[in-house]
C-alpha cells in the first residue's frame, strides 16, 4: 500500500513538472490590492488543503469551491492540482471565484507559521493537525475517512481552536462527544 502510494506522489510531482505547474508559494496573496480597502473589508487569507491521500466526488469539490467563493473578500488559498481531481477533471473546469487561488503544491509549514493566515481549512491528518496546534491557526476540520475524525474530534477537546465539520453521509461514526 505504501509502494503504491510513493508511486502516487511520484507520478504527481512528475505531472507537475511537465505541466509547468507553480510549485512555490506565491507570497502574492498576501498582499494587499492596489484599489482603496473599504473599513470592513478583512485583510485575510485561508488556507484549505485536504492532503494528498483524500479523494471526494467532483461534486465535493465544486460545493468546496463555492464555500471559498461565499468566503469573499477573505482570500483564499487552495493546495489543489489536477492530479487531486477525480477523472479527468482540470482545476479549470470548477471556476474558481476570483478570491480563491489554487496552487499545485504549498509549504504548508512555513504557510501556517506566517502569522498573516486565518484559518485553516484541513481533512485532519495527523500532521496537519500537529502543524496547526504548533502555530495556533485556527481550523476547520472535515474529517474524511480512516484516523482523520478521531484527530480533529481530539483536536477540537484538547486545543479548543479547532471545530469540526462532519460530512452529513460518510462511512465513519460522528466522532465521540
Amino acid at each position: 500500500m505504501k509502494e503504491r502510494e510513493g508511486e502516487r506522489e511520484k507520478e504527481r510531482e512528475r505531472e507537475r513538472r511537465e505541466e509547468g505547474q507553480k510549485t512555490h508559494l506565491d507570497r502574492s496573496i498576501f498582499q494587499k490590492k492596489k484599489r482603496k480597502k473599504k473599513q470592513d473589508e478583512p485583510n485575510d487569507v485561508i488556507y484549505a488543503s485536504m492532503g494528498t491521500l483524500v479523494t471526494i466526488s467532483a461534486d465535493e469539490y465544486r460545493a468546496f469551491a463555492k464555500g471559498l467563493a461565499l468566503l469573499a473578500p477573505t482570500r483564499a488559498l487552495w493546495k489543489l492540482s489536477d492530479a487531486d481531481l477525480p477523472g479527468t477533471m482540470a482545476v479549470a473546469d470548477l471556476d474558481l471565484a476570483e478570491n480563491v487561488r489554487a496552487l499545485a503544491w504549498v509549504p504548508q509549514n512555513d504557510l501556517l507559521g506566517d502569522g498573516r493566515l486565518a484559518a485553516f481549512v484541513t481533512h485532519g491528518g495527523i500532521n496537519s493537525i500537529y502543524e496547526a496546534a504548533y502555530h495556533g491557526v485556527p481550523v476547520a476540520g472535515i474529517p474524511i475517512f480512516g484516523d482523520q475524525p478521531d484527530n480533529v474530534a481530539k483536536a477540537v477537546s484538547f486545543f479548543g481552536v479547532f471545530f469540526s465539520v462532519l460530512p452529513s453521509e460518510g462511512p465513519f461514526p460522528p466522532p465521540p462527544p
